[in-house]
């Protein structure tokens, strides 16, 4: 394994060589990111497409991105092999360091081994249940399972793929699955161990900081069966670190989806903050949180077709594509988006942005009215 992990230092000294404009350079966890991160959700399950998204890590690195997204359970654990085998080509080359490079990864869902399955129940007995890592009750929803000893064995196997001694962000993945099937107490009482879990592996130098990777969390409304207080989290946050004896806890940033067709979690306020209803990623904001992106593309079909009246808000020499990235990332309150991308010619064209301010905030607001109109 890759000793290390991300440092300020030698993630600030990298984003100034690679020449991003200094909009583009952002705060994410304590560590500076480029504004854009290499997502690695989508794709088929086979080595074709392991080769296209390792080409397109390093050519995205070489290009100024030192953020990497991926999940244990996207493409049957290919996706975080692809990135371990990114980093084994890149700095076996010399053409970054370890600290250079801050990589966040997922769990929860249970993954594939390579290839998918009918039958996630049976592949969870038996890999977890009869191993002693989980009981067959723990399995919810038929596919998410955040019990303690579950997360410990995720991160290992996570760590195995990745090649990386220290993972620098370990999010619970789309815990709101949960909610499918437990109420709201339990819920937060289950969050709150797997939480405390995650601190011991903060301690033993497994990850660096955890945090929450939601789809519809944040941005439902109160009423909604999967919606989850974010004040709610951090309150657990803090418990669990007390008993497991953190100075504070390590719980540092959240994901959820915000683009041009979903812009609920900059728009709606759906949370609540010592008794105001705001936007999620403001609230975020609030709570010290860092916040990281989903889907600014909406897998590629914001990238053409968009409505004049929407292009026309946006300076004259964007893409369609830079249109959509400049809304997602404009947000004073957004650090990073997750960019899924496998050909390099695609690399090239949507990274161009990294050189591109930040939208004004004049511009922002005549984009917002363009479509909630």
């Amino acid at each position: 394994m890759f000793k290390g992990r991300a440092n300020p230092e030698a993630a600030r000294a990298v984003l100034e060589r690679k020449g991003l404009h200094p909009d583009q350079r952002r705060m994410f966890c304590g560590i500076p990111v480029s504004s854009l991160a290499v997502g690695t959700y989508l794709g088929p399950m086979d080595e074709a497409t392991d080769h296209k998204v390792t080409l397109a890590c390093l050519k995205a690195i070489e290009l100024g991105v030192n953020f990497i997204d991926t999940a244990i359970n996207y493409r049957g654990q290919r996706a975080e092999r692809t990135v371990g085998e990114a980093f084994r080509r890149g700095l076996s080359a010399g053409a970054f360091k370890r600290e250079e490079i801050f990589v966040s990864t997922k769990c929860g869902f249970v993954p594939y081994e390579g290839a998918p399955t009918r039958d996630i129940g049976a592949l969870f007995e038996q890999q977890y249940v009869a191993k002693g890592i989980a009981r067959k009750s723990d399995l919810i929803a038929g596919c998410h399972c955040m019990e303690p000893a579950y997360l410990r064995d995720q991160i290992e196997r996570s760590r195995k793929n990745l090649q990386l001694e220290t993972i620098d962000l370990l999010y619970v993945h789309n815990p709101e699955t949960q909610l499918e099937e437990l109420p709201a107490r339990i819920f937060y009482d289950k969050l709150e161990k797997a939480f405390e879990a995650l601190e011991g592996e903060v301690r033993d130098g497994k990850i660096a900081a955890y945090g929450m990777a939601t789809w519809d969390a944040f941005r439902d409304e109160e009423t909604a069966q999967t919606h989850v207080s974010l004040e709610k989290c951090v309150e657990v946050a803090l418990r669990a670190a007390k008993k497991a004896g953190s100075r504070e806890p390590h719980f540092k940033a959240v994901q959820l989806p915000l683009n041009l067709a979903m812009p609920e979690a900059a728009l709606m306020a759906t949370q609540e903050i010592a008794g105001e209803k705001i936007p999620a990623i403001e609230a975020a904001k609030k709570l010290g949180l860092s916040v990281a992106l989903s889907v600014p593309l909406f897998q590629s079909r914001l990238c053409h077709g968009l409505p004049d009246f929407i292009v026309d808000a946006f300076p004259k020499d964007y893409s369609q594509a830079h249109c959509a990235l400049a809304f997602a990332t404009s947000f004073s309150a957004v650090d990073c988006a997750m960019l899924g991308m496998k050909q390099l010619e695609h690399v090239e064209h949507n990274l161009r942005f990294l050189k591109f301010p930040r939208l004004a905030p004049a511009t922002l607001n005549k984009v917002i009215e363009a479509i909630v109109r």
